[in-house]
């Protein structure tokens, strides 16, 4: 039990708690020294409304009206209201029930006594809270005001409203419902006051927009920099990524809004933007901002001028009086963007813009498009031994990510970057980054100035490309350079002419030939479960100062006289089965009598390949053809 001696309240002015024994401390919603405001005690007003009425005249139930004045019932009068089913009216700003004897047993009570009240002066706010279940939206009243976090946002003062236009739980499990919750902001002293006509400190204004603007950095980048864009894509993950993306450019552009706000109050130069002098936070920021979204996302006809008189008293504190003031007010903006925009914005902008075609391109079936994963990038680069000025070509580009990873290590070393691609949105995503880009089918081009330094490729893996890219792309080196590529495995054990032609080649060229590399695409762009290695051509023929790997199998490559009279074999073997063949065709045009003119036969032909075949059957035991 507290004593008189462990705490001591003084109700005067302001409320003020002070030697709390520890034990109680913590049951107090406030802190020592922490002020309250001013609680004192009131007679409320109380009237009896007897001749209420709807809408078509018809007598509503009589009802009793409690009114504080200025003031506001404390937290413990207010639970006795609500017991006693009074509901307050913002609009009216009172207490009202209808007459009955539960409520009438209160109002004759109050009438002669005074209740508790807090005259502390409050201004009465409002955030837009998500709602997370089903049950919590059957809690609120209905009329409460409802947004939905769409393209375009829609508002709804009604649950009925909202309830003829939408499926209330798909919103709900979206995430995208939201309502407007008020609480109320007590007045602090130090506030500028509605009579206070003395002229804004244009620095003191220009650091307080700062703040705020430095303040949406993080959750800027935790927008823009989810831990779900960094996991592999998938279709999921794609769409909440665009989503975290989207919410980001918002915040972005608000902050860019007041940056430049910041900026001309500290300047001096904001009386050249009448209309935009009044903003002061960034809710005001995103709502001027509304335009600007509406008219690029091409929404609803009539969306803006709806908004804008749905928030009119809003704009009408900044000074945006009509619909044609806020078309006035974007223009300045734009303005006031156009001289202040710093280059860091408008590579962000351009950053942003490229991972958006990025997405696009993503799922969709473009032959040969397996973007090379960073870790192989880096080891691209310390075998390729990148120096500065270097000229560096990638003649299979994709949406350009070894250029990419080459770019971030050697930034401001003068290197010049080059691309050749044959997809056409691939294409576009490569001069948004930024690279001279040709394209074209590379196996297509012939070598022209300038010839390059180092080529670093992922090629096309199916059908043996990857040998005949590299193969090509040889011819594109300078004197002393240096080609490094991802090849598949499939070219170190087929036995076909290509594969061992490319073989050879590593062989007369000291080439450097990496371990396999398993599953290097797994966690990719596009996965694939591709086995590759990496190989690296000096243009001279040079030897590597690297070790390679034991890639030469024994036997495989093997020129001897019994592999090539088994050549010979399978040879003679397809050439006979295509004589039997034409052999059928010509009895069955017997049997039918169409006779065989104009069909040759080579019988000596035949009996020649069908003697040759069966000497080397002997020795080889290939298959019998008869």
């Amino acid at each position: 039990m507290i004593t008189a001696q462990q705490i001591r309240i003084i109700i005067h002015g302001n409320v003020q708690v002070y030697n709390t024994a520890p034990e109680h401390a913590a049951a107090f919603p406030y802190t020592q020294d922490e002020l309250l405001g001013e609680v004192t005690r009131q007679k409320p007003e109380i009237s009896f409304n007897t001749t209420r009425t709807d809408a078509n005249g018809r007598k509503l139930p009589d009802g009793i009206e409690i009114r504080f004045g200025s003031a506001r019932p404390t937290e413990a009068t207010r639970k006795i209201l609500r017991d006693h089913k009074f509901q307050f009216s913002e609009r009216q700003t009172m207490w009202y029930a209808k007459d009955n004897a539960l409520s009438r047993a209160l109002a004759e009570k109050w009438a002669n006594e005074e209740v508790e009240i807090d005259t502390t002066q409050y201004i009465k706010q409002h955030f837009w809270a998500r709602i997370r279940s089903e049950k919590e939206y059957n809690q609120l009243r209905d009329y409460t005001e409802f947004f939905v976090k769409s393209e375009p946002p829609k508002n709804f003062n009604t649950k009925k409203a909202l309830e003829l236009t939408a499926i209330v739980n798909n919103l709900i499990s979206g995430g995208i419902l939201y309502f407007k919750k008020f609480f109320n902001k007590p007045v602090e002293e130090d506030e500028i006051q509605e009579n206070d006509t003395s002229p804004p400190d244009g620095s003191i204004i220009a650091d307080r927009l700062q703040v705020l603007a430095d303040g949406m950095q993080k959750s800027i980048d935790e927008k823009f920099n989810s831990a779900t864009s960094r996991q592999r894509p998938t279709h999921r993950r794609n769409r909440i990524v665009e989503g975290l993306e989207a919410e980001g450019r918002i915040l972005r552009d608000t902050q860019k809004v007041l940056y430049a706000l910041a900026n001309a109050h500290r300047s001096g130069n904001i009386s050249k933007f009448p209309l935009l002098e009044n903003i002061r936070t960034k809710s005001q920021v995103g709502m001027l901002n509304l335009l600007e979204r509406a008219i690029r996302g091409d929404w609803r006809e009539n969306w803006a001028q709806e908004t804008f008189v749905n928030r009119i008293e809003e704009f009408n504190r900044i000074g945006i009086d009509t619909f044609a003031d806020w078309g006035t007010a974007e223009e300045q903006k734009q303005v006031l963007l156009k001289d202040s925009l710093s280059v860091n914005y408008q590579e962000e902008e351009n950053v942003q813009r490229t991972r958006e075609l990025e997405r696009q391109v993503w799922g969709r079936d473009i032959p040969g498009f397996f973007p090379t994963p960073r870790p192989l990038v880096e080891r691209m680069i310390t075998i390729g031994e990148l120096q500065a000025n270097h000229y560096i070509l990638d003649p299979s580009a994709g949406k350009g990510d070894i250029l990419d990873v080459v770019r971030d290590k050697f930034n401001g070393e003068g290197l010049s970057y080059y691309a050749v691609e044959i997809n056409k949105d691939l294409t576009a995503i490569l001069r948004d980054k930024g690279y001279g880009v040709k394209e074209s089918d590379f196996l297509q081009l012939k070598p022209a100035s300038p010839l390059f330094d180092r080529i670093l490729m992922n090629p096309p893996f199916e059908n043996g490309k990857d040998a005949d890219h590299v193969i090509h792309a040889l011819t594109f080196l300078k004197p002393g350079g240096r080609l490094v590529a991802i090849v598949g495995e499939g070219l170190f054990f087929r036995k076909f002419k290509k594969e061992k032609s490319f073989r050879e080649l590593l062989r007369t060229k000291n080439a450097y030939v990496s371990e396999p590399i398993e599953e290097a695409f797994r966690n990719a762009f596009n996965s694939t479960g591709v086995r590759v290695r990496l190989i690296a051509i000096n243009e001279d023929g040079s030897p590597f100062y690297l070790h390679s790997a034991d890639w030469q199998r024994p036997g495989i490559d093997a020129q001897d006289d019994d592999s090539m009279e088994q050549i010979n074999t399978l040879e003679l073997e397809a050439q006979a089965e295509l004589e039997l063949l034409r052999m059928r065709v010509e009895s069955e045009r017997r049997k039918r009598q169409r006779g065989i003119s104009g069909v040759p036969v080579y019988e000596e032909k035949l009996r020649y390949l069908r003697q040759r075949a069966l000497a080397l059957r002997d020795k080889q035991e290939v298959s019998d053809f008869n």
